[in-house]
């Protein structure tokens, strides 16, 4: 089961060093664990882990805001089986994630995850 990040230290490892991946409703920003070695990252993470970040400028009310996160939440829910393993990732929603429907979304972050798979392998099978 997915966790979600609670670590400010690996907010702002994540934030430093990490990768971005776009696509029109979302930006993923992302860090590979098993690559690098950040002090604040958790060698013991067995999947990865990940945050949902839904900024004030998206809406003023909380309740669109909870909204957005809840659904956002639910589409790396039923797909965590392809999450990318021992990696960090911060959702970054745009507004027009409000009137996008749940099965755009789900395409959406399964098309960051194979970017985000797809970039980590080749990562690993660079010479050095």
């Amino acid at each position: 089961m997915l966790k979600t990040i609670k670590k400010r230290k690996i907010f702002q490892q994540i934030y430093k060093h990490g990768r971005k991946c776009f696509t029109k409703d979302l930006l993923a920003i992302y860090i590979d664990s098993k690559n690098q070695n950040y002090d604040a990252l958790q060698k013991g993470v067995s999947q990865g882990e990940y945050a949902i970040i839904v900024s004030k400028k998206i809406s003023n009310k909380a309740v669109s805001r909870n909204k957005i996160k809840r659904k956002t939440k639910e589409a790396i829910r039923i797909n965590s089986g392809k999450f990318p393993e021992k990696s960090y990732i911060l959702f970054f929603p745009k507004k027009s994630i409000e009137v996008l429907d749940f099965a755009e979304l789900e395409n959406q972050i399964l098309y960051i995850y194979k970017t985000i798979n797809k970039k980590m392998l080749n990562n690993q099978t660079a010479p050095n």
